[in-house]
């Protein structure tokens, strides 16, 4: 039975529907075949049967070539391309020849990757710039410029914001290395603006600014999600890189660079401008001041008639007169100065101004678009920075105000400075946004830390300074400019609507009155605070100083506060000659140039500045007590340092020339007996000692010491030694040597004067 049946079941199986069950598919026949399958992909992008490769090619430790590094550099692996950027820091460490011969293909591989969507990527790229570009020459980085700003400028358009934020970080290791590239043409006025990238760039950053979905506080760290322009608020972190990149911008674009890199005094006196006619007049006379180091190589050399020339004279080029002055500058030009000056002419005559009202106008409007995100900044900031907080300012919102700082000082002070700016329209609007900055930082002013029982931080404290340093310069710049300097094309007699309007900008008392102490406690090295130390000044911040300080002894406006007349300006001027008296020795050198052009400028013939020196006898003692010292200081500098020589000699030099109404017989006759041992010293055991100027180089191959021959003539023709000692000390000095003849010419013109005459 049991047999039956079942052969009964398998007959009907043929012809019954199997029934399947919920949530399984029908089975497979037995006799079914799979035809799926699978396989495991294998790439060998870095080998290859048929390459052929020397052992002679440098190779990494995983042995791969330059040009196995570039082609993994466009590897669809992220990890990938990270190990390839590590990969080719390897070789041109190991390989730096490479950097050079194949810096096209380099450039052109690792610039596609400032756009890339990996983080990680985009991180070791950074670090790779940081590390490569400063060791190639900015000349031969130039021309791949525009490569790289290509893509710059593309991933700060990018629809990701922390590529955004990544690009400025890029751009940053870029102006550290080609600066000039990378601002050409920002500020739209040059014919060959179209083809630059500087426009782009600043393009980039406002829009950076100007768009409102965080995407994490480091800028890199959260996943990379698309989001509108307009929908992005940037964290505090991510503004500060951006704003900081953007300072750096504006101070390779506006900030002149320094003309000789490692001495930048003409350019840190470049505020006397103001006080001059024209910017040709203070050039002028800062150029009596400069020394020969900083002079322009491309300047012939200054020849002077003379009537009797010797073989001496015709190989010097030039006779000294005791008694000639540069008061007139054309007594003394040469055909390279007539050919500069009908060149400047021409220009003027032709429209070139235009160029730098164009560059003004731009500079107004990028500040006016810049004015509502630094108040919004500020307003959310400075709470956090200025209030009590036991664990010290958040950092990112404190680097913030400092960057904020930073572009307020550079816009609004070239914006302000700008003798040359005849929009009215836009200074007063200037005058209007600054004013309104400095009213919200003026409260926490002056900036330190708040809680006073916390451990000092040192960083922290220095950021407080350049603050500190940034309000007082933009508010004695804001109170020199809306007192003293109004427009040319403003008429003379304004209309009471317009003094009122003018009255509206003035800078508050209380303002000035601490900006005025804070200066004051600066030079004299007196503590800020009562958890504080004093300290004396750096020379960072003695030159950070020396624009407010002039600004301030330059204003009318400071006469206006409650007090004495002029009473804070005074204060302000006896600090600095007291801080010149005792300076330190890294601040000596700025003291002398900074109080040098101090003296010289009622002498100067195209000076218009309210400031005038020697109004009180406490300010003449003074004045004369620093020009005791300087021969000692000569002393003491020898051979060692020829430029800080110069810019003590040239300053006596034109200031005894010029006979200055404040300086008396006797400053002359006291200076000349300290330069005695200058030249000679008599000791007690050893009798007559050469003195340091015979340890200067020869007039062969410097001019310092004829310098110190010209100041000794004009000194002795100003003084009344029947003795001559001065004169005996340098006829021993120079007997037999190269400069005798120079000062028996020298003393003979000063003795029976001629006049110059012209050739």
């Amino acid at each position: 039975m049991p047999k039956a049946s079942k052969k009964r079941k398998e007959k009907a199986a043929d012809f019954t529907k199997a029934k399947l069950k919920l949530g399984k598919g029908k089975a497979q026949a037995n006799n079914a075949v799979d035809t799926s399958f699978k396989a495991r992909s294998i790439t060998l992008p870095s080998q290859s049967i048929t390459a052929q490769k020397g052992e002679a090619v440098p190779k990494t430790s995983r042995k791969l070539t330059f040009d196995d590094l570039l082609l993994q550099l466009k590897h669809y692996n992220p990890s990938t391309r990270k190990d390839a950027i590590f990969g080719v820091r390897e070789l041109l460490e190991g390989y730096p020849q490479l950097a050079e011969m194949r810096l096209n293909a380099l450039i052109t591989s690792c610039a596609r990757l400032i756009g890339d969507e990996d983080a990680s990527v985009r991180k070791t790229l950074l670090a790779f710039f940081e590390w490569f570009l400063p060791r190639v020459s900015p000349d031969i980085l130039g021309p791949h410029a525009s490569h790289l700003l290509l893509f710059t400028t593309s991933a700060q358009t990018h629809i990701f914001p922390e590529i955004r934020v990544d690009a400025v970080r890029f751009l940053d290791i870029f102006l550290d290395v080609m600066p000039d590239y990378i601002v050409k043409g920002w500020d739209e006025s040059r014919a060959d603006s179209v083809a630059s990238h500087g426009s782009r760039v600043l393009d980039g950053y406002m829009g950076i600014l100007n768009a409102g979905t965080k995407f994490g506080q480091d800028g890199s760290s959260a996943p990379a999600e698309a989001t509108s322009t307009a929908s992005v608020t940037l964290s505090a972190a991510s503004k500060q890189a951006v704003l900081k990149s953007l300072a750096h911008f504006l101070e390779a674009a506006i900030s002149p660079p320094y003309p000789d890199g490692s001495d930048a005094a003409p350019q840190r006196m470049s505020f006397f401008s103001s006080a001059f006619l024209s910017k040709e007049a203070f050039e002028l006379f800062d150029s009596l001041l400069r020394p020969s180091s900083q002079a322009s190589s491309s300047k012939a050399a200054r020849k002077v008639w003379v009537e009797n020339p010797d073989d001496d004279n015709e190989a010097d080029g030039w006779c000294y007169n005791a008694f000639s002055d540069s008061l007139d500058a054309t007594t003394s030009w040469n055909l390279q100065d007539i050919s500069d000056a009908s060149a400047l002419v021409e220009m003027i005559d032709h429209g070139a101004t235009e160029s730098e009202s164009g560059v003004s106008g731009r500079i107004a409007h990028l500040a006016r678009a810049l004015h509502s995100t630094i108040i919004s900044n500020l307003l959310d900031c400075a709470p956090l920075v200025f209030s009590l907080n036991k664990g010290g300012p958040p950092e990112a919102e404190l680097n913030l105000i400092i960057h904020i700082g930073r572009i307020v000082k550079i816009l609004y002070g070239a914006l302000l400075r700008d003798t040359t700016l005849s929009l009215v329209a836009h200074v007063r609007q200037a005058c209007e946004d600054l004013q309104q900055i400095l009213g919200y930082l003026a409260p926490y002013f002056p900036f330190r830390e708040q809680d006073a029982m916390s451990k000092p931080n040192i960083k922290v404290q220095q950021s407080f300074q350049k603050l500190n340093l940034i309000f007082c310069e933009m508010t004695a710049t804001l109170l020199h400019i809306t007192q003293n300097k109004p427009s040319p094309s403003e008429p003379t007699r304004r209309s009471g609507k317009q003094k009122a309007s003018q009255n509206s900008l003035a800078v508050s008392q209380l303002q000035v009155t601490q900006v005025c102490e804070y200066v004051v406690q600066l030079l004299r090295g007196e503590p800020m605070s009562a958890s504080s130390l004093g300290r004396p000044v750096t020379p960072e911040v003695y030159a950070s100083l020396l624009p407010t300080i002039w600004s301030l002894l330059s204003s009318n406006a400071v006469d206006d506060v409650e007090g004495p007349p002029g009473s804070l300006s005074r204060v302000v001027l006896l600090a600095t000659l007291d801080h010149a008296l005792k300076p330190t020795a890294a601040t000596k050198r700025l003291t002398i140039e900074f109080v040098g052009r101090l003296l010289l400028l009622q002498s100067a013939p195209e000076y218009r500045g309210a400031f005038a020196m020697g109004r009180s006898a406490e300010e003449i003692q003074k004045v004369e007590e620093w020009l005791a010292q300087l021969p000692r200081v000569l002393w003491e500098l020898r051979s060692k340092d020829i430029p800080s020589s110069e810019t003590i000699l040239r300053p006596l030099l034109r200031l005894f020339q010029r006979r200055s109404s404040f300086l008396h017989l006797k400053i002359s006759s006291s200076i000349g007996s300290r330069f005695i041992p200058y030249f000679v010293m008599v000791h007690p055991s050893k009798g007559e000692i050469a003195g340091p100027f015979h340890d200067l180089p020869p007039s062969s191959q410097d001019t310092v010491k004829r310098l110190v021959l010209d100041v000794v003539t004009t000194i002795i023709s100003c003084s009344a030694d029947p003795e001559e000692k001065l004169g005996t000390a340098v006829g021993k000095a120079v007997a037999g040597s190269e400069d005798e003849s120079y000062w028996v010419r020298t003393r003979a013109a000063t003795v029976s004067p001629r006049p110059r005459q012209s050739a």
